[in-house]
């Protein structure tokens, strides 16, 4: 007989009988396969694996795979009579289990969703098993500030990214600069419009237990540009503690942008002066 569909002719096929239900099976003569099914498989590779481990604990070696004989045990919790090959059990199911534990075990609703959550006192004491899955303990975490424990050992210079350029995935090519978002590319595209000198990223500064790189220096101005999509409060506290060491910072956002755009082309160094002056106000 040729080979099967799809398979193409592998040396021919062959009936061989399993050794677990004897029924007849076609196979390929290439291939090892002695049963006809996965659970005819699963109960031979079974039976071969205790004949192995008995032969072994009867050798004398690995007594740690020793198996053990069928016994008939009776449940001290609810008076059940069962069968078990494990060694030491004396309890047939979990709940009979917990309850012959010395420890107290009882349930409590999740704060999410309401199921049901197994607790006793080591797990209350140690504030673990408040959730009945993840996805109900991110739900209750989500928008909640780090912990102070995680601030201190993840700030300053025990952050492994500290003093290191961030990494960005895709940055924009422009005049030979590398910028990290749309904004800066809007920006730059004014700025050279109205003819405005520029440094991008030219100096990273040392602040306390961090490090702060604004986005942009106007050198005939002097003044500091940072270009923000989304601001986040700890963009904010280095913009403050900055213009209290280094002097004026101007931050641009979409709004701000928009109408930095819309000016004309000889009035955009007016609007940044006027903005220099409000900040130097404050």
């Amino acid at each position: 007989m040729g080979g099967l569909k799809g398979f193409g002719n592998r040396g021919g096929t062959e009936v061989r009988i399993c050794p677990i239900c004897s029924k007849e099976f076609r196979v390929f003569r290439c291939r090892g396969t002695r049963y006809c099914s996965r659970k005819c498989r699963r109960q031979g590779r079974g039976a071969a694996t205790r004949k192995k481990n008995l032969g072994r604990v009867e050798s004398g070696l690995f007594y740690h795979q020793r198996t053990h004989p069928i016994r008939t045990v009776c449940c001290p919790i609810c008076g059940a009579v069962f069968q078990t090959e494990r060694a030491g059990r004396k309890f047939c199911s979990l709940p009979c289990k917990l309850q012959g534990q010395r420890v107290t075990w009882w349930t409590e609703p999740c704060p999410i969703c309401g199921k049901s959550v197994l607790r006793n006192e080591v797990r209350k004491r140690m504030g673990i098993a408040i959730y009945c899955s993840m996805t109900c303990r991110n739900r209750a975490r989500k928008g909640r500030a780090k912990p102070e424990s995680f601030r201190r050992r993840m700030s300053g210079k025990r952050n492994p990214m500290y003093g290191k350029p961030p990494v960005h995935p895709s940055p924009i090519e422009y005049r030979g600069l590398r910028l990290r978002s749309s904004y800066e590319l809007r920006f730059c595209v004014a700025m050279d419009e109205a003819g405005i000198r520029y440094e991008y990223e030219p100096r990273r500064f040392q602040m306390a237990d961090r490090t702060y790189l604004p986005d942009f220096f106007l050198p005939d101005l002097d003044l500091w540009i940072e270009v923000k999509g989304w601001v986040r409060r700890k963009h904010e506290f280095l913009m403050r503690e900055f213009r209290k060491e280094y002097g004026p910072i101007l931050l641009f956002r979409k709004p701000s942008l928009e109408s930095f755009e819309s000016c004309p082309s000889s009035g955009r160094t007016a609007f940044l002066a006027q903005e220099r002056v409000s900040i130097l106000s404050r």
